[in-house]
C-alpha cells in the first residue's frame, strides 16, 4: 500500500505541475470524480467535497489514497475555518508567490496551524504525518490533555512523539482519532487525503457557510465561518466554533444549547438564553473578540481568554463596538540597554514572534516592563513601552574526585556549585588541600581528559554539571638496592609525566632526610613535589634499565660505606649518547661526589670522584655540576 501511495503521489505531483490551480468541486460533483471512493471513506470524502474542503485536479480525479501534502493540509484548514488574514511568509524561500498554495500557507501560518520546518524552509510539497496533522488541528481546536493514558490502547503507543501525545490524547478521548483494525495509531505514517477527510468528519459535522438564521439539532462540532449568522433554538452535541472567517462580524446565539464549549476564533457575539456544557474559550489570532454581554453572566463562568475579549461595561451600561480604527502599540525590546527588536501590536495581536535572546553563562527569564512586571503575552499590553530582557545566572554544579582516591587536608570543604558572577570569589580547590595517597602527588584538575586551571575554563569549555577528576601522579619502581640499614634506594618511573625518572630513597627516608631531587624532562627543568619535599632529576630519556640498576648499586655501595651520611643530599643523573655511561652527582656540604658507571666495554665500572668546593651552592643543595665537568673514558 505504501508503494502504491508513493506512485499515486508521484502521479499527483505531475498533474499538479500541469495545472497548479485546483478545480472547485460543488455539492453534486462527487459523481464526476472517476476515482471517488465507494468504501469506508465515501461519506467523509463526500462531506469534504460538499463543504468545499477538498477539490479535484485538472485531470478530473480526487486521488483519495494519495498522501496529503503540507500545502494541501494548509488549504483544507483555511477553508474549514474560513480564514482570511495572512501572515508574512517571505522568509520561506521555497514558497513562491505565484504558487497555487501561497495564500493558503500564509493564512494557515497566521492561524497557527502550520509552522516551517526551519526559519527558511516550509517544504510545502512534502507529505504530512498523522501525528503532525492531529497536533496541528488540536491546536486549532485548543484541545490538549496531560493525561495521556488513553493512548495506551494503541499497540504502537511508544511511537507517538512526546510533543504530540497531549494533543492526540484529547482527540482520542473525543473519538476523533481511532486506531486501525490491528489496534495501531500509526503516528509516524503519512496521512492520505481520505484518511484526513475521515478525521475531519469525525470531529466537524456542520459547516455554516452562508449568512442567515439557523435552527435545529446539529451533531458533532459546528463551525460558523461567515458573519451575520443567527443561531436560534438550536442544539449542538459538541463544540460551537466561531471561525476565523467571521472576523469582527455579528453572531447571535439565542436559545442555544452547546453540550461542550464555545470556541471563539473571531466575531462580535451576542449570547441570549443559552446554555453551555463546559466553558467559553477565546482564541482569536486576528485581534479582540467582542461580547455584547457582561463578563459576570453565568454563561461566561470559567472563560479562558487566550486572546483578548471585550465585554459590556456595567458602570456606563454601554457597549464599546469594534473600532474601525486599529489600536496599535509599539514595544521596544532591549537587552542590556541595547535595542534587540521591535514588535507592533495591532488590536491585541503582535505582528511577529520574537526569539528569546541569549547571553553567555545566563538563561533568559523573560521580558519585564519598567515596573518589573513580567510580560508573557505581547498582545496583553495596553500602551507603547520599552521591555527589558532579564537573565538568570547559570548555576554550575561541580564535584571533585581522583584516581586513586584522595582526601582533603585540614578539614577543607570544596565548592559544590557556582555562577559566573562568583568567579572572583570561588576557585578550584588548591593543590595543597589535596592529601594524595602515599607514593602520589597532585598535578592538576581535569574534566573529560582536559586540564582545567580555573573555574572560568570550566564554563568556557562547556563542562557544567560534571565531575572534575584530580590528576594524581604515581611512582613505579624500576630498580632498587637495599642498603645496610634496611633502607631501599630506588630509581622510580614518574607515572603520567612521560619518561621522567627519579633517584631517591623510600618514603620514610624522604621524610627523615629532607631529600631534595629535581626532574629534567625534554631539556627543561620542572619542579615537582612529594610530601612537601622538592624533587629534581636530570636524566637523558634513553638510559637503559640495566645501566640504571648498575648506577643505583654503585651509589648504594658508597652510601653503605658511609661516605654520605648527613641529612642534606642532592643527586644529578647523566649519561652519554651511547647509552653506556651514566653519572650520578651528589653534594654534601662543601664536598661533591660523582658516581659513574661505565659498561661500554662490557665490564661494569663503579667509579667515585671527589671534588672539594669552596662554598655550598644555595639552590636546593645543588652544586651545579653537569656532564661537561667530567670526562670519563672506558679505561
Amino acid at each position: 500500500m505504501r508503494q502504491c501511495r508513493r506512485f499515486i503521489g508521484l502521479l499527483l505531483a505531475v498533474v499538479m505541475l500541469c495545472s497548479m490551480i485546483p478545480v472547485s468541486a460543488f455539492a453534486d460533483a462527487t459523481s464526476k470524480f472517476p476515482d471517488f471512493p465507494t468504501g469506508w471513506s465515501k461519506e467523509a470524502m463526500s462531506a469534504a467535497v460538499n463543504n468545499g474542503l477538498l477539490n479535484g485536479y485538472a485531470d478530473g480525479k480526487i486521488y483519495p489514497e494519495a498522501y496529503l501534502t503540507r500545502a494541501e493540509f494548509a488549504a483544507i484548514i483555511v477553508r474549514a475555518f474560513g480564514a482570511k488574514t495572512k501572515a508574512n511568509i517571505s522568509a520561506y524561500t521555497d514558497v513562491l508567490t505565484d504558487a497555487w498554495y501561497y495564500d493558503d500557507i500564509a493564512k494557515a501560518v497566521k492561524m497557527g496551524a502550520l509552522n516551517g520546518k526551519s526559519a527558511s524552509i516550509m517544504d510545502p510539497d512534502a507529505p504530512i504525518t498523522r501525528q503532525e496533522t492531529f497536533t496541528a488541528v488540536a491546536r486549532i481546536f485548543v484541545l490538549s490533555d496531560n493525561d495521556t493514558s488513553v493512548l495506551n490502547k494503541f499497540i504502537d503507543r511508544a511511537k507517538i512523539a512526546s510533543w504530540a501525545a497531549e494533543y492526540m490524547a484529547a482527540l482520542t478521548k473525543r473519538g476523533y482519532v481511532n486506531g486501525d483494525p490491528q489496534g495501531n495509531s500509526n503516528p509516524e505514517d503519512y496521512i492520505s487525503r481520505e484518511e484526513f477527510a475521515q478525521f475531519m468528519h469525525n470531529a466537524i459535522r456542520t459547516y455554516i457557510t452562508k449568512s442567515g438564521t439557523y435552527t435545529g439539532d446539529f451533531e458533532g462540532i459546528t463551525v460558523v465561518r461567515v458573519e451575520d449568522v443567527v443561531l436560534k433554538n438550536l442544539k449542538t452535541t459538541s463544540d460551537l466554533i466561531i471561525g476565523d472567517g467571521v472576523g469582527k462580524g455579528n453572531i447571535t446565539i439565542n436559545g442555544v444549547t452547546i453540550e461542550k464549549r464555545l470556541l471563539a476564533r473571531g466575531g462580535t457575539i451576542t449570547v441570549k438564553n443559552s446554555k453551555l456544557g463546559e466553558n467559553v474559550v477565546v482564541n482569536n489570532v486576528n485581534g479582540t473578540t467582542y461580547f455584547k454581554n457582561y463578563r459576570t453572566e453565568t454563561f461566561f463562568k470559567g472563560i479562558v481568554e487566550n486572546t483578548k475579549a471585550q465585554f459590556l461595561v456595567r458602570s456606563s451600561g454601554s457597549y464599546v463596538p469594534p473600532s474601525s480604527t486599529d489600536t496599535v502599540y509599539t514595544l521596544t525590546l532591549k537587552v542590556d540597554g541595547s535595542d534587540y527588536d521591535t514588535v507592533t501590536v495591532t488590536n491585541g495581536v503582535p505582528n511577529k514572534s520574537v526569539a528569546d535572546p541569549s547571553k553567555d553563562y545566563y538563561t533568559f527569564d523573560g521580558w519585564y516592563d519598567d515596573g518589573n512586571n513580567k510580560i508573557t503575552d505581547f498582545g496583553s499590553v495596553t500602551a507603547s513601552q520599552t521591555l527589558n530582557a532579564k537573565f538568570n545566572a547559570i548555576t554550575y554544579t561541580v564535584s571533585f574526585t581522583g584516581d586513586p582516591a584522595f582526601v582533603w587536608s585540614d578539614g577543607y570543604t570544596p565548592i559544590t556549585g557556582f555562577t559566573v558572577d562568583e568567579l572572583n570569589s570561588k576557585q578550584l580547590p588548591p593543590s595543597e588541600k589535596v592529601q594524595a595517597p602515599l607514593g602520589y602527588i597532585f598535578e592538576y584538575w581535569k574534566i573529560n581528559g582536559n586540564q582545567v586551571d580555573s573555574l572560568q575554563e570550566v564554563v568556557d569549555g562547556g563542562y557544567a554539571n560534571v565531575t572534575h577528576d584530580g590528576r594524581l601522579i604515581g611512582y613505579l619502581d624500576l630498580a632498587c638496592v637495599t642498603l645496610a640499614d634496611g633502607v631501599d634506594l630506588c630509581l622510580d618511573l614518574l607515572i603520567g609525566s612521560g619518561s621522567g625518572l627519579l633517584l631517591g630513597l623510600d618514603a620514610k627516608v624522604i621524610l627523615d632526610l629532607d631529600l631534595r631531587l629535581y626532574s629534567h624532562l625534554g631539556g627543561k627543568d620542572h619542579a615537582v613535589v612529594i610530601n612537601g619535599n622538592n624533587i629534581k632529576l636530570g636524566l637523558a630519556d634513553h638510559i637503559q634499565r640495566g645501566l640504571l640498576q648498575s648506577l643505583v648499586e654503585c651509589v648504594g655501595k658508597h652510601l653503605v660505606d658511609g661516605i654520605l651520611i648527613e641529612k642534606s643530599l642532592a643527586v644529578h643523573l647523566f649519561d652519554d649518547a651511547s647509552g653506556g655511561l651514566a653519572l650520578a652527582e651528589a653534594g654534601h656540604r662543601n664536598l661533591a661526589y660523582l658516581f659513574a658507571v661505565d659498561v661500554r666495554d662490557g665490564l661494569v665500572k663503579c667509579i667515585l670522584v671527589n671534588r672539594e668546593l669552596q662554598r655550598p651552592y644555595a639552590l636546593f643543595g645543588h652544586f651545579g655540576f653537569d656532564q661537561t665537568h667530567f670526562q670519563l673514558s672506558s679505561k
